[in-house]
């Protein structure tokens, strides 16, 4: 996994990206942005977890159809039809539903991959069978991309893929 320990960078500014609250801390979609422990960069988007089934590090979290407040979800049930992506679990501590606290947006990051393998290179979207995984899409065609594995990773396993629907 991608070490969340140590941030820098102008918009981190004290923040604690691992913890995790029963009350808003910050304004919801609040975006803030750094290098993690091993200095890679990353942006985060501070959410409200709902609609859960139960959080796990590397779950991809979607806006609901018709969602406008930053509340999120990686129930695939309640997200796919008009889903919007917006990142990925990452605290040791992870969120439960009606918690709030930050997903990752962009850079490096541990996804959980569904129920068949991606090589590096491999572009991913949600998996429309298993809650807050990640599937290999299919380029040109409706996926909606969200990021790319840099490395293989077997079917229902974490590994490491460059996000790209939050730069």
């Amino acid at each position: 996994m991608v070490a969340h320990a140590q941030y820098t960078g102008p918009l981190t500014a004290g923040i604690n990206l691992e913890q995790v609250d029963a009350t808003p801390l910050y304004n919801l979609g609040q975006v803030v942005e750094g290098k993690t422990a091993l200095g890679h960069w990353a942006k985060y988007r501070y959410v409200k977890f709902e609609d859960a089934v139960t959080y796990v590090a590397g779950h991809f979290v979607n806006l609901g159809a018709g969602e406008t407040t930053w509340e999120v979800t990686n129930d695939i049930s309640n997200a796919m039809a008009g889903y919007v992506p917006v990142g990925v679990v990452f605290q040791v501590t992870v969120p439960t539903e009606g918690t709030y606290g930050w997903v990752q947006i962009a850079g490096i990051a541990t996804v959980l991959i569904g129920s068949a393998s991606v090589i590096a290179g491999d572009f991913l979207k949600n998996d429309g069978t298993t809650d807050g995984a990640l599937d290999e899409a299919t380029m040109g065609g409706t996926d909606v991309i969200v990021a790319q594995a840099i490395a293989t990773i077997a079917d229902t396993a974490t590994g490491l893929a460059l996000l790209t629907m939050g730069v």
